[in-house]
């Protein structure tokens, strides 16, 4: 069935119907209830509408991160969103796998986001080896001030001069690996 029809007047004011209806559908996300019926009838314009609604209903949910929608149909849009879908679905994967601990990750399918993301990964991965290095220091730390408390438990306990020396050379070696050690008492 033509779209147009022979009429000239007739023909502008449909044109203009038409484009105010696809209007609709692209701004408003919604197609009016009333159509002629030169265009309700019209398969070509249906399956037009219908696909700009069903893109659109698409494109509504990968931006609000529902990446669970199927697309169905076919062309260069639909690709491109399918596309950007797929993409979104491997960021999220990427981002569980960073969470994990695997700090490999990275990505370069979208530009200045991509380069962000991979900033990110980067720092993570230097603060989480910053942090190791300091709980390594820390209980390194800790050994030492047990050694010392041991010490001087070992000084203040009354015992005679070769036991305290004994004690405190037995502590040195928790910290250091030494065969002798000299002590050197001044008056």
């Amino acid at each position: 069935m033509p779209l147009l029809p022979e009429n000239n007047s007739d023909h502008h004011e449909l044109l203009e119907t038409a484009l105010k209806v696809l209007e609709d559908v692209l701004i408003k996300g919604s197609l009016a209830p009333d159509l002629p019926e030169e265009l309700s009838g019209n398969s070509q314009f249906n399956f037009l509408t219908n696909y700009l609604l069903n893109l659109q209903e698409f494109s509504l949910a990968v931006a609000q991160g529902d990446l669970s929608k199927t697309l169905t149909l076919r062309g260069r849009m639909a690709g491109s969103l399918k596309e950007l879908q797929a993409s979104l679905r491997h960021l999220a994967w990427q981002t569980q796998m960073i969470a994990k601990g695997d700090f490999t990750q990275t990505t370069d399918f979208m530009g200045d986001f991509s380069t962000a993301f991979n900033s990110m990964v980067s720092k993570l991965e230097a603060a989480r080896s910053e942090l190791e290095k300091r709980e390594i220091e820390s209980r390194r730390q800790s050994e030492q001030m047990a050694t010392l408390y041991h010490i001087g438990m070992a000084l203040t306990a009354g015992l005679e001069m070769d036991h305290v020396m004994r004690a405190i050379f037995e502590q040195c070696q928790t910290v250091a690996s030494i065969d002798a050690f000299y002590i050197s008492l001044i008056d």
